[in-house]
Parts: C-alpha cells; structure tokens; sequence
C-alpha cells in the first residue's frame, strides 16, 4: 500500500504537468511577492551597511550549509523519482539519506565553529554568522528534495505561504530602526528554513524513518561525492564575492551588490519555475528509456526560458537605476550598473539549469556537470582578485558573469547532441522581436518620465501588452499553446 506522501494521480501525464507547474508557480509568486514587500522594508530601515552585515554571514554560512548538504538535494530528487512507487524502497532511500545528512550537518558545524574562531572578519560578525546558522540544521531536517520528488507542489505551495506571512509579521514587529540587524537575519533563518519541521513531521508520520542499523548508505556515497563536489564549486562562485566584498570592501559595498542578487534572485525564480517541476520527470524518463519524452520536455524548458527571460533582461537594462532606487531606497543607486550587468545571468544560469540539471544529472553525468562547475570555480577564483580591488561591487558583477558563462559554455558542448535537435524545433525570432518591441517603448517611456515610478508602470505595463501582442501577432505556438491550456483548464 503507498503511502499518502508517495501517492499522486497520473503522476507522468500532461494534466499532472500542468498541475505542478501551476502550483510552483504559486509558491514562486509568493515567492517573488514575500522580498518585494520585505527587502525594500528592511533596505531602507537597515541601509546599505546592515543590509551588508546580514549579507557577508548569509554568504559565509553558505558554504557550510553546502557542506551539510553533500550533494544529497540533486541527488535525492533523482534517486526518490525512481523508486516513488515502492513505498519500502522510497522509506529505505528517505532513512539512509537522513542519517548521512545528519553525519554532515555535525562535520559542518563544526569547521563552522572554527572559522569564527581563527578567521578574525568571521569573529568579528559570530553573532549574525551563529544566529545565520541555524538555517544549515533546519535545511538537513526538512529533506525538502523529497517533496519535490513526489511532486508534492502543492503541499510546498501552502507551507511556504504559511511561512512567509508568519515572516512578514514579525518582521515588521521586530525590525524598526538601524540597529535591528539580528532580528532582520533571524527572520530570514525563519523566512528560508522554518518550513522545513513542517517536512520532517510529515516525512515521519507519512513514511516513517528507520534507525542507521542495517542501512546501506555506502551505496550512495560515490554519486553524491560528485554532486557535492559540484555543489562546492558552485558555492564557491556563487558566494565568494559577497564574502570577499566583506573582507576586503566595505559593508556598504556588498549592500549594493546583494541589492542586484536579490532582484536578479526574484527574476531568476519566475525563469526557472518549469525546470523544478520538470527534474523529476526527466529522470522518471530516462529512467525508463522514454528518449522522445525527455527531449520534448527540454524543448519546452529552452522555450520557456526564452519567453521569459528575455524580455525580463531587456526591461531590467532598460530601467536598472530605477528599479534599484524604488526596490531599495535611493541610497542603493548604485546598484544599478550591478543590476544591469548581472540581468545577463538570467538566461545563461536559465541555460545552465537546462544543460546540467534537466540533461546531465538525469542522464547520470554528474562528472560532466563537475567538470563545468569546477571550470566556474578556477574562473571566479581568478577573476575576483583582479576586479574586485579595483572595481568593489561592479568587479563583482562582471566576475560572476563570466563566471556562469564559462559554466554555460562548457555544458553546453557536452550537450551539443540534445542542443542542436532541440533548436531544429525551437523557434526564438518572435520573442527577439517582442523585445525590440520593449526596447521602442523603453526609450518612449524615458523621454515621457522623469519619475521612477512613473517609468517603470508605464514602460513595464505598454511592454507587457506589446511584447504578448507581437507574439500573436507572430502565431508563436509555444505561448499561445500555455494560454489555450490554461483557459480549457479553467474551463
């Protein structure tokens, strides 16, 4: 008998698709609603330098919290999809993977504390890194890669609405003036990993945990060696600016730069909601040999991504300054040319995600996927003492461009089979038109407006009606086919 975790209706047919895909795009619009209401609160409570605090021990303890994870996040959800049918399969899977969580989470917390300890800049900031930390416990416990397995979209819907309204009281009961910067970041502990008791509730009431005894978790050692090496290179470059802009800039300095990460991060998450609804799928069918399937669905990711990362990269250059300034606060004006510069990773880390984690890793090539994070690591290794010095938050920018790219571009080529009969079915002109179209309106706007806000509701809005208006004008198949969809399910 399955499990109620385990069970779910039609999982692999194209109504389930469109389910899980609508019920992550709920929790990526509370997702996106949760910080744009948060964020410019706090920024302009807390400035650039609280901001920054809270940033540089975020980042810090990122890297412990990817130490804690092991890889097991990818792995898990790959290795879950395949058995969610054997409830004594999936309960044996669940508690070997739990234990060597919780072996790791103990190593991770460890080496944090001696960081604080002998990094004096790590010392300087133990309160927020300590109280930071909590996040790397609450995220091993919760094995959150399960619910996305089982494609329980909507469980993770409504735990993470519940949170982040929970989140979004006390912050503005707790946070007031400049000097709440650790109220600010345990709400953010709370904010990101809270949810995560919730799971672990229910993963024990639902399938149960079976003590370490007669577990075989060396079987799954190799694999997610490779993964967490992945993970660690990816930490590296994803956080090391923030963490040398701490070190070496100023406080200020990796305010403005976490400004742009938070918008880019909100952004990215709308991109990339289609791609953690599809992970599981494409290993269900590789895992089965369904080969037309599984390149279906990555047509779909690369169409998705260009419906709307593109017109999203273009709006953002066009009105980088007064986005910062109305998200932030006009003390973050700076922020600007770092947002501008850093909307570009939009597609190419949409690219990466397609490459690596819905090609690669469901295929089993964790080495290849290693490889090009490992090419992203050396590459941030080297650019960021050379941009950094010179150029603070904007350096840092670049440094991370490039990083991606080189990432991208090494995916890419292992990819080359899968890319060049995908683009043989992928037709972009419509959406490269659709933006030029927001370009025009773009200048119009600037010309019109002097005010922000004025700018970006009239730019935005006239952009919106434009760009969907030159794809049906166009008869783009792939958009009109969502909007057909979504109005005969509604139907």
């Amino acid at each position: 008998m399955k499990s109620a975790l385990s069970r779910t209706n039609s999982p692999f047919g194209l109504s389930s698709l469109k389910k899980n895909f609508l019920f992550n795009a709920t929790k990526i619009f509370l997702g996106l609603l949760f910080p744009l209401i948060t964020f410019p609160y706090a920024s302009r409570i807390l400035g650039p330098e609280g901001i920054g605090r809270v940033g540089f021990a975020q980042a810090t303890v990122a890297y412990f919290i990817m130490i804690a994870g092991l890889g097991i996040p990818l792995y898990g959800t790959r290795e879950a999809a395949k058995v969610r049918d054997n409830p004594i399969a999936l309960k044996k899977l669940v508690s070997e993977l739990l234990w060597l969580n919780a072996a790791s989470t103990i190593i991770a917390y460890l080496l944090l504390l001696g960081a604080i300890i002998f990094v004096p800049r790590f010392s300087e900031e133990k309160g927020l890194i300590l109280v930071v930390s909590c996040v790397i416990g609450f995220t091993s416990l919760g094995a959150d890669w399960l619910f996305q397995a089982l494609e329980r979209f909507a469980y993770i819907a409504l735990r993470s609405f519940f949170v982040q309204i929970v989140s979004l009281v006390l912050l503005f009961v707790f946070v007031r003036q400049p000097s709440d910067v650790l109220p600010y970041a345990a709400l953010g502990v709370f904010a990101s990993a809270g949810a995560n008791i919730l799971n672990f509730a229910m993963i024990r009431r639902e399938i149960g945990i079976s003590g370490p005894i007669g577990l075989d978790i060396k079987r799954h050692i190799k694999s997610i060696l490779i993964l967490f090496g992945m993970s660690l290179s990816v930490s590296v470059y994803a956080n090391l600016n923030s963490v040398m802009l701490g070190i070496y800039g100023s406080a200020a300095s990796v305010g403005y730069y976490l400004a742009a990460v938070k918008i880019i991060g909100i952004v990215q998450a709308v991109v990339g909601s289609f791609a953690i609804v599809l992970l599981p799928r494409s290993s269900y069918h590789v895992e089965h040999s369904e080969h037309d399937e599984f390149e279906r669905l990555i047509a779909k990711a690369f169409l998705f991504l260009c419906l709307t990362a593109l017109p999203f990269i273009v709006g953002i250059i066009a009105l980088r300054e007064e986005i910062a300034v109305v998200f932030a606060g006009e003390a973050f004006r700076r922020t600007g040319f770092v947002l501008g510069v850093m909307s570009l990773n939009i597609f190419v880390v949409g690219l990466s995600n397609l490459f690596g984690i819905q090609v690669l890793i469901p295929l089993g090539k964790e080495k290849t996927t290693f490889l090009s994070t490992m090419v992203g690591a050396l590459v941030c290794l080297v650019l960021t003492p050379l941009l950094l010095p010179r150029f603070s938050e904007r350096g840092a920018a670049i440094a991370i461009l490039l990083t991606e790219l080189s990432v991208t571009l090494v995916q890419a080529v292992a990819c080359r089979r899968y890319i060049i009969r995908m683009l043989k079915h992928c037709k972009i002109f419509p959406y490269i038109l659709g933006c030029c179209a927001i370009v025009a309106i773009a200048i119009l706007g600037k010309t019109l407006f002097v005010e922000a806000i004025s700018r970006i509701v009239f730019i935005v809005g006239l952009s919106a009606i434009a760009y969907i208006a030159t794809l049906f004008l166009l008869n783009e198949p792939f958009s009109r086919g969502i909007l057909k969809r979504f109005f005969h399910s509604r139907a």
